[in-house]
C-alpha cells in the first residue's frame, strides 16, 4: 500500500534584497511537504537560512522553530540598524 504524498502551500513575502532562488522581491508561493516543517526548515529549503530577518506568520511575530500550516503567509522583514 502506498501512502499518498500530500503538500501544503505557503506564501512567502520577502522585504529583503530578494530571494536566493530567484533574486526577486515579490511574494512567491512554495509548495512544501505537509509534514512538521518549521520556518527555519522552509528558509533552508530556499537558501535563505542565513538571512538576518524578523519572521511573521499571518502578521504575528514568530521564531524559526514555529511550525507551518497550509495557507500560512510568511513575511521576512529585515533587521534595521540605525543611530
Amino acid at each position: 500500500m502506498t501512502i499518498p504524498f500530500t503538500t501544503m502551500k505557503i506564501i512567502i513575502k520577502s522585504y529583503l534584497n530578494g530571494f536566493p532562488e530567484t533574486g526577486e522581491r515579490q511574494a512567491i508561493e512554495k509548495e512544501i511537504p505537509s509534514s512538521k516543517m518549521t520556518v527555519s526548515d522552509l528558509l533552508a529549503s530556499i537558501g535563505a537560512e542565513n538571512e538576518q530577518a524578523l519572521y511573521f506568520i499571518n502578521q504575528k511575530r514568530v521564531k524559526g522553530d514555529h511550525p507551518l500550516t497550509d495557507g500560512d503567509i510568511l513575511e521576512l522583514v529585515p533587521l534595521l540598524e540605525g543611530g
